[in-house]
């Protein structure tokens, strides 16, 4: 699966890869500026991690062919989601 490679970084509201940016986050207008800020900073954070936990779950799904079969059920639906084969 082809992402831009590297380590992502949340920088408060922003994602960036090697001092590129990659995603922003918005705030909720519904709620109160702070809490909004809060879920900024978590969705941030939350989104720098995809590729090492996508990288997780590939590995995960490697050694449980070899070893237990196929992956749990919401790992599949996981990658699915990421590879843009999302099912129903």
């Amino acid at each position: 699966m082809n992402y831009t490679k590297g380590e992502w970084k949340a920088n408060s509201t922003a994602i960036d890869c090697d001092g590129w940016p990659i995603a922003q986050t918005y705030p909720d207008t519904r709620l109160d500026s702070i809490t909004s800020l809060k879920l900024m900073r978590a969705n941030a954070h939350l989104i720098a991690a995809a590729p090492m936990m996508y990288e997780a779950l590939k590995a995960l799904e490697k050694w449980y062919h070899s070893k237990a079969g196929e992956l749990p059920y919401y790992a599949r639906q996981a990658l699915a989601k990421a590879e843009g084969k999302e099912t129903q």
